[in-house]
């Protein structure tokens, strides 16, 4: 939060200067004693003085610590006392209560400014640093119609004074609101939105709370790039206390991706910054992060200082999780029991201590052998974390929400696989994976400057593909993705989505006998890659392999894959190529697929891969050539669609730039449709519009176009379209989709999966989208090939066979289509022309997550 200090701020780099040359110490020297001084020599002198002496106080803060700071305030208020100065007295409280709030005692602060009158004060720049402490003040405590009048009242005076840098100030603090009351969506657009002002002001306090407000909604990374920005800064004007603060907000950061000695290096870091200038309240916060560190080890080392335990608000609740969470690795459940129902009836802050709590309260039910209060504290704590990611319209943001329950995700995973039931363990990996995939699209609120951006962003990757490329243009582009990406998250829901329940393992189970299917589930667990195996003959948990040697060879296929298309025409180098690409496979293939266990079922292979093997082309693999795939990010999605065939009235078919056989698989495909009695619109110079608009119109969609997969920022993965690249993010908020899309381009098959194993990408939007069955691709695709290949799966589906039976049998005529996949469940259409068209649509839950 954004606090303000008219008194310090400037003073701070001469303090700087003077400190290193030895001469801030002696200034105070010459100070000390000023006031009985120049008692005698008038009121004018005194007040000049308590003013200079309220200036100190805040550089002494920065640069000797808190004592300094009070001593130098005593003298202020001695100076005040003399002069008979409301004004100077009432100059020192505003300058505590700033430096309480500095040091982060909002009580405190807030205490002293509600002492101080606003008749009092003597400029308007005064008053305004009044209402926007306290306003943070109040809204850190919890008192947002409190805080939403000081803030409002600023940023009218802020207006009315025609003080750009105050209204920055103001704009931002209102968005600090939203974050405390847990509007993330409006708390983020408002301060990017003052971020965004053109003026000149510190960001470093500002920075430090977008970062807060995105790590609430899991986007850990960029909230990490603006700790890095601000904590550069600390150290550039070192500035010990915000140096203290940004590590100890790093140190959270790392925690939750699970980086634990990265944490446990800036945690210590902070506590020495805090400790150099002798604040050992904010050392003891430091050392808590430090116990939460040791803690994610799974040893307990030292215990949270009890008058941190006994305290209110968030740093209490902390300690006391800490404490209890460290009872139970000491096997002292009683004690962490009463730990923890004292935490019943307060108020829980930040959506990362909601999880701690629902994980400590599974650990002590299943410490006591409590199955049943575990399951209810894994499904209540699913439930809230999907809630949440209901609550933004960001695919992006939904995905990221999921880093919070990772730690409850692996307990929950861990209890089921030392019960060892395949049942138990179908139900700890469902509840938590791709919960995402679960939720209806959402229409976001509408933000004009969205628009403007993609347009601008369109023109220049369509400019750099002409050939205008430039560090600057690329710099723009970058830049402009920055800004729509922080717009993206900023985009809230009109109300909360309510998505799909976790599928039973008996729905699932019917489900696959009904459709001679057999699922391949791949999780991890203690650093190694399992198979979870439910078909026909039953159920099974395979332990397969080391999750680093199988990330290994995903990797390396998929690099083989690329430098594979772009080899050049030499035979001998594509011939050792292949080779290397064919033993690759065959390692994959001998790790992921137990002997035996393929041939043993009947029917579709449903594959719902874990992290590493999202992007994997399964048909590649030998023991999966001969069969029908679909690959499915949500098992539960896949369960809740109709399978019964869909009807094609109107087939869309769409042709980008640069596909010298384009043409020709266009015309192709457009003649077996018509051949089978079906409308089709062809459009042979797509646009962005033609394909958003076949989206919505038509039942069938094929886009034949170069497809780039962003993997930094797979929302930025695109279509290259005559006008210019479509957009991952462009394909939210449609009211009507298609019923199966197939994408005729390169790499837009792959994700980049997060926690919760939660996928990023086009196939990723679409499926979020609605569409039920993607065609893909998991690599680059050869354009004469795609002609060939695409001719035979259409032919397929018009004669009524499924997607994943079409590609099966195209990949016979043609091997290189195992680079293709279905994704999101399997489709087919009806052979004969009927009514309006249905679509294998998700069905209505029986029952739904709140």
């Amino acid at each position: 939060m954004s606090i303000s200090s008219p008194y310090a701020e400037r003073e701070l780099a001469r303090a700087k200067r003077l400190n290193t040359l030895g001469q801030w110490s002696a200034s105070r020297g010459r100070l000390s004693g000023a006031v009985d001084r120049l008692a005698a020599e008038g009121q004018d002198e005194l007040e000049l003085l308590g003013r200079m002496l309220v200036t100190r106080a805040l550089p002494d803060l920065h640069l000797d610590g808190p004592l300094a700071a009070r001593r130098t305030l005593d003298e202020a208020r001695r100076a005040a006392a003399a002069a008979g100065s409301r004004y100077v007295a009432a100059l020192a409280s505003v300058q505590e209560g700033t430096i309480a709030m500095y040091r982060g005692d909002w009580s405190a602060g807030l205490a002293v400014l509600d002492q101080v009158h606003e008749d009092d004060l003597r400029s308007p720049a005064e008053v305004l640093a009044v209402l926007l402490n306290r306003g943070l003040a109040n809204i850190t405590l919890r008192r947002p119609a409190e805080g939403r009048r000081d803030l409002g009242a600023a940023l009218r005076l802020a207006v009315e004074q025609d003080w750009p840098e105050v209204v920055f100030k103001a704009q931002h603090n209102l968005g600090c609101l939203e974050f405390f009351v847990g509007h993330l969506p409006a708390a983020i657009r408002l301060m990017h939105e003052a971020d965004e002002m053109p003026v000149r002001v510190d960001r470093l306090q500002s920075r430090r709370d977008i970062a807060a407000a995105l790590l609430e909604v899991g986007l850990v990374d960029p909230a990490r790039e603006l700790l890095r920005l601000a904590l550069r800064s600390a150290r550039s004007r070192r500035l010990r206390l915000d140096e203290g603060n940004i590590l100890l907000d790093l140190a959270g950061a790392n925690l939750l991706t699970g980086n634990v000695r990265g944490a446990a290096r800036s945690a210590a870091a902070a506590a020495r910054a805090f400790r150099s200038y002798g604040d050992e309240r904010l050392a003891s916060h430091a050392d808590l992060m430090t116990i939460a560190t040791d803690l994610a080890r799974g040893r307990a080392g030292s215990l949270p200082d009890p008058a941190l335990v006994s305290a209110t608000g968030a740093t209490g609740r902390m300690a006391t999780r800490l404490l209890a969470e460290a009872t139970l690795v000491r096997g002292e459940a009683g004690e962490a029991r009463r730990l923890l129902d004292g935490l019943r009836g307060r108020s829980v802050e930040g959506i990362d201590a909601v999880m701690h709590e629902h994980l400590l309260r599974a650990r002590l039910a299943s410490y006591s052998d409590d199955r049943s209060g575990a399951e209810r504290e894994f499904a209540s704590a699913a439930r809230k974390l999907v809630q949440m990611q209901g609550s933004v319209a960001s695919l992006e943001a939904r995905a990221a929400v999921a880093v919070h329950g990772a730690r409850l995700a692996d307990y929950d995973l861990s209890e089921a696989m030392r019960q060892g039931d395949p049942a138990h363990v179908f139900r700890a990996i469902e509840r938590w994976r791709a919960a995402s995939q679960r939720l209806p699209t959402v229409h976001p609120h509408p933000d004009p400057a969205v628009a403007l951006l993609v347009m601008r962003l369109r023109q220049l990757r369509r400019d750099a593909q002409g050939g205008e490329d430039s560090p600057a243009s690329r710099a723009e582009i970058a830049s402009s993705e920055q800004q729509l990406g922080r717009r993206l998250w900023a985009a809230g829901a009109d109300v909360t989505a309510v998505g799909l329940s976790p599928a039973s393992y008996r729905s699932v189970r019917s489900r696959l006998a009904d459709s001679g299917t057999t699922l391949l589930y791949y999780f991890r667990h203690a650093r190694t890659v399992h198979l979870l195996v439910v078909g026909g003959h039953g159920s099974a948990i395979h332990r397969l392999a080391p999750g680093a040697e199988i990330d290994a060879l995903a990797a390396r296929l998929e690099a083989d894959l690329r430098v594979r298309a772009h080899a050049g025409d030499s035979p001998a180098v594509k011939g050792a190529i292949d080779r290397g690409i064919a033993r690759t496979v065959a390692w994959l293939d001998a790790a992921l697929l137990p002997p035996g266990l393929v041939a043993s079922s009947t029917g579709t292979m449903l594959v719902a891969p874990s992290r590493a093997l999202a992007s994997i082309p399964w048909s590649m693999l030998p023991t999966l050539a001969t069969r029908a795939v679909v690959v499915a990010p949500s098992v539960s999605r896949w369960c809740s669609t109709a399978p019964s065939p869909g009807t094609v009235d109107r087939a869309a078919l769409l042709l980008g730039p640069r596909i010298p056989t384009g043409g020709n698989e266009l015309a192709a495909v457009a003649d077996v449709w018509r051949s089978a009695g079906r409308a089709v619109a062809s459009h042979p110079l797509a646009t962005t519009t033609d394909l958003l608009d076949a989206f919505a119109a038509a039942d069938l969609v094929h886009v034949a176009a170069h497809g780039v997969h962003a993997q930094q920022s797979p929302l930025f993965s695109r279509l290259e379209l005559h006008d210019g690249p479509l957009f991952a993010h462009e394909l939210t908020g449609r009211d009507r989709v298609a019923q199966h899309v197939v994408l005729s381009a390169c790499d837009l098959g792959r994700s980049r999966v997060g926690a919760g194993d939660e996928p990023l990408g086009i196939v990723a939007a679409l499926l979020g989208l609605g569409v039920p069955s993607v065609l893909a691709a998991a690599g680059p695709v050869d354009d004469a090939l795609a002609t060939l290949v695409m001719t035979s799966y259409h032919r397929g589906l018009a004669a009524g066979d499924s997607a994943a039976e079409s590609l099966r049998a195209a990949r016979v005529e043609h091997p290189g289509a195992a680079i293709f996949a279905v994704y999101g469940a399997d489709w087919s259409a009806s052979r004969m022309t009927g009514g309006p068209a249905q679509g294998a649509r998700p069905q209505v839950p029986s029952a739904v997550v709140g």
